[in-house]
Formats: C-alpha cells, sequence, structure tokens
C-alpha cells in the first residue's frame, strides 16, 4: 500500500535533503512561497489528507484545515506561532 507523506519547510535546501530520506516524504513544499493546502489538494487528487501533524499553530491553522479530506484529524503538537486562530468555523462545517 502506497503512501503520500507530504512535508513542509523553510528553505529549498530543506527540501531537497526531506525528498532523500529513503520511503519519506514523497511530496514536499515550502510553506513561505507556496500555498501547502493547495499542494496537499493536488498530491491527494483532491481528496485532502487523513492527518495533519501541526508544530506551528495559529499561523497555519486556517491553511491546515483546508489541506483536511473529510473525516480528516489534525494533531496540535506545539502553538510556535501563537495560540489564536481567526479561523471560522463555517468552514470547519463544509468537510
Amino acid at each position: 500500500m502506497s503512501q503520500t507523506v507530504i512535508a513542509t519547510t523553510s528553505t529549498q535546501a530543506k527540501i531537497d535533503w526531506l525528498l532523500n530520506i529513503p520511503g519519506c516524504p514523497t511530496h514536499a513544499v515550502n510553506y513561505k512561497t507556496e500555498d501547502f493546502s493547495v499542494m496537499a489538494r493536488e498530491a491527494t487528487g483532491g481528496q485532502g489528507v487523513n492527518v495533519v501533524i501541526d508544530c506551528v499553530g495559529q499561523s497555519h491553522f486556517a491553511k491546515n484545515i483546508d489541506a483536511l479530506a473529510v473525516d480528516g484529524r489534525m494533531v496540535m503538537l506545539a502553538m510556535l506561532s501563537g495560540t489564536e486562530s481567526l479561523y471560522s468555523g463555517r468552514s470547519l462545517m463544509m468537510l
């Protein structure tokens, strides 16, 4: 069974390093220059991801939700950019 694993990072050097790890990830994106939620949707054929593991919090919250598949899960490991979000709960109801 193949899996799609998407990593986000802030530099091309880190993307290159990540993509050379045997077996994972299958995709990597620079969150400073690309919309990772769009890339996640494209990489999953429009379905979205089953799990988001987030260490950033506030500044990535909305894009994390947008990247999720129906019945997807988001795990918050840390909130390095803050704990509050202005994300509309209405979008969650549309999943």
